[in-house]
């Protein structure tokens, strides 16, 4: 039995609503509707009848809920009248997440799906450049960093990686710029214009960026720089609407007229971090995207 579940259970009874009960416990309502699926084949029973758009409690589920209520209610309270008792801390994690990505399809739901399903822990978590969390997973001052990162990316050292989810390059220009008036761009296009990219370690170097047809690669020291040059009308950018935090009302993207790749949202951890539950958490992440 899974004691997680039974707390799902006892919430969707509540508020006989699927979407508010798993809002209200800090996980995605598809995750919340399989964890429920889990309990009742468990169970061997139906504890809600979802024939009708409103929710309801079986008979056989208005029982349980009887039975089960009292008893978790009572379980908490004793729970945490011992961890009064011992002063019991729970233990920090310190997670950096790359400031550019998008918070509210990206970063809420993640740390939303860490805090319910692991509240043994409290979580610090950070907006970081690309620089300082590579330099965080080294001095260990992160514990998890979730970022984008290439399949040609060799600056990340010593680090375990979890890709979670890929996502198109695409090229990227203001509203300013000529492109604006074409429906689509060429590799002839893009040799006109310099390429502008945010401040990574050996970038020069970088065999991403050596395929980039341009007129050569400009760098800006952070995310906010580069989005100013691009307004200049000058640039291109090769950035993901999906993964970029971005008003993209101000922006124009364009699929790649040349060879193409991926932007990785990946979790990383140092091998020498000795926290436990590091790979736990990461699966559970990528188990969140995936469902």
């Amino acid at each position: 039995m899974d004691y997680q579940r039974i707390k799902y259970f006892l919430e969707a009874a509540q508020c006989l609503n699927f979407s508010q009960a798993a809002k209200n416990l800090y996980i995605t309502p598809q995750s919340f509707g399989k964890q429920i699926a889990i309990l009742e084949e468990e169970m061997g029973v139906q504890l809600f009848d979802r024939s009708t758009r409103k929710v309801k409690l079986t008979s056989k589920g208005s029982e349980i809920y009887e039975r089960l209520s009292y008893l978790v209610e009572g379980l908490e309270k004793e729970y945490e009248k011992i961890l009064s008792e011992l002063h019991v801390k729970n233990d920090e994690l310190n997670i950096g997440f790359y400031g550019s990505m998008r918070q509210d399809t990206i970063a809420s739901p993640i740390v939303a799906n860490l805090m319910a399903n692991f509240p043994e822990y409290d979580f610090n978590i950070r907006l970081m450049e690309l620089k300082e969390l590579s330099k965080g997973l080294e001095n260990g001052s992160l514990d998890l960093v979730i970022t984008i990162t290439k399949d040609t990316d060799k600056f990340w050292k010593n680090c375990e990686k979890m890709l979670i989810k890929g996502y198109d390059a695409q090229v990227v220009v203001s509203l300013y710029h000529k492109w604006n008036a074409k429906e689509k761009i060429t590799r002839e296009d893009m040799m006109e214009y310099p390429c502008v990219s945010i401040d990574i370690p050996d970038i020069y170097n970088d065999k991403t960026f050596k395929k980039i047809p341009c007129k050569g690669i400009v760098v800006a020291p952070n995310y906010e720089t580069l989005l100013l040059m691009l307004e200049q009308g000058k640039y291109f950018c090769i950035l993901n609407e999906e993964f970029d935090k971005t008003d993209y009302r101000k922006l124009r993207a364009f699929d790649m007229p040349c060879e193409r790749f991926k932007f990785n949202l990946t979790l990383m951890y140092s091998k020498n971090n000795k926290k436990p539950n590091l790979a736990k958490l990461a699966k559970s992440i990528k188990e969140e995207f995936e469902g």
